[in-house]
């Protein structure tokens, strides 16, 4: 404990997030290489971290060190204190973004797709190797960098963060008019059958700049398709499954 209470500067627990957050990418794109046998570069951000492992891991070592010997009591609570973060964001970003980024409802035992029991006993596992082992050399390496470079160091990550985050956040919100524009061009084509003439023909142009939104994929949106394939759309579910079948057409190509 005393080992702790030593690091426990606001700019070591900075520090700390974004070690685990990036830990946190490495077990994302180990796991998915594993299972889809190809590089993914996994996470909402365009950088290398994923934050809800960042924050998940700060929040197990903050309250569970002093239990790092209590194996069963360290194992139920990284267990309840993960899922409950893991269905948190998921519903978060579900109800931000209209969409959602990870479903487990074909595992057994789930709770509305956004957590299920294999996870859960995944996360218990996780954290005894964390808290138990993970964080006590963490804490040793930090506690060996100065004050003032800390300092730095926080600060440029944070600078970083901030900037892939807003970049992030504006780039699927211009994906969400995207298709929001495109519903609605689906939505014109079909009142064509009764119209005629002149009024056929702009119907034609809006096919065809259709047909040019479709074909042209950001590089954000190329690697939002790629780091979640399971991702499903609440709002304009037939606009985003074309999308997603034309990125799985040019992927393949």
């Amino acid at each position: 404990m005393h080992l702790l209470l030593e690091n426990n500067h606001i700019l070591t627990w900075i520090l700390y997030f974004f070690i685990y957050a990036f830990i946190g990418w490495i077990v994302e794109v180990v796991y998915h290489v594993v299972k889809q046998g190809k590089f993914v570069n996994r996470g909402m951000l365009a950088g290398t971290i994923c934050p809800i492992y960042g924050f998940g891991s700060v929040l197990l070592t903050y309250l569970l060190f002093p239990y790092r010997d209590k194996t069963l009591i360290l194992f139920l609570s990284s267990a309840l204190i993960c899922t409950f973060l893991e269905y948190l964001a998921g519903l978060i970003l579900d109800k931000l973004f209209h969409k959602r980024w990870w479903d487990y409802s074909d595992n057994k035992f789930n709770l509305g797709g956004y957590v299920c029991l294999e996870f859960l006993l995944y996360w218990g596992v996780g954290g005894i190797i964390l808290v138990r082992d993970i964080h006590t050399s963490m804490v040793n390496m930090v506690s060996l960098i100065p004050i003032q470079l800390l300092m730095v160091v926080d600060i440029l990550f944070l600078i970083i963060f901030i900037i892939d985050l807003i970049s992030t956040v504006q780039s699927i919100l211009k994906f969400n008019r995207k298709l929001k524009l495109l519903s609605e061009m689906r939505e014109d084509i079909y009142k064509v059958s009764d119209k005629i003439g002149e009024e056929v023909a702009d119907r034609t142009l809006n096919v065809m700049d259709k047909s040019l939104l479709i074909s042209k994929f950001t590089a954000r949106e190329k690697r939002i398709f790629s780091a979640f394939p399971n991702i499903k759309e609440n709002r304009y579910r037939d606009v985003f499954l074309e999308l997603r079948d034309k990125f799985d057409e040019w992927q393949s190509k």
